[in-house]
């Protein structure tokens, strides 16, 4: 799992800082989706459309072969993220960031949006490793969710 956060800390960041284009209405709609879901408590949703986010940031750089390589880290990330699903709470959070994330971009201010995507994964791949430890203890039937 560490693998993918270093790769993503690569070239999500990078995709933002040196995108060229302006139109951000991808990124809008995934994270208005991650807002619906959200609000109707869905985790599976939200999981989806925050990948959706990220998938579409990748997509900024406009390049076939890293939405390919994206597509490959998307689909392992499925696998590590369903040991968030005792943590409902989880992806809560980011659908706020992504959303600052894409006014930092209309402000074109992208070494902002490119700094906060890094802190963004480096607190995502921490929290998710917890949670990870978490799942196993609990899986153990050493810890409580209460």
């Amino acid at each position: 799992m560490r693998n993918i956060y270093r790769l993503r800390s690569y070239i999500e960041p990078a995709a933002l800082l040196w995108s060229k284009t302006r139109n951000f209405d991808d990124l809008h709609d995934a994270v208005e989706k991650s807002r619906q879901a959200r609000d109707r408590g869905s985790v599976e949703e939200m999981r989806t459309a925050n990948q959706l986010f990220h998938t579409r940031v990748v997509a900024l750089a406009d390049s076939p072969a890293l939405n390919s390589l994206m597509e490959q880290v998307v689909a392992e990330m499925r696998l590590f993220f369903h040991t968030m699903d005792f943590n409902p709470d989880f992806h809560h959070s980011y659908s706020e960031e992504n959303a600052r994330m894409v006014s930092l971009l209309e402000d074109c201010d992208q070494d902002a949006a490119a700094k906060l995507m890094r802190s963004y994964l480096a607190d995502a791949e921490q929290a998710l490793l917890l949670s990870m430890a978490d799942s196993q203890l609990y899986a153990q039937g050493g810890w409580s969710a209460s």
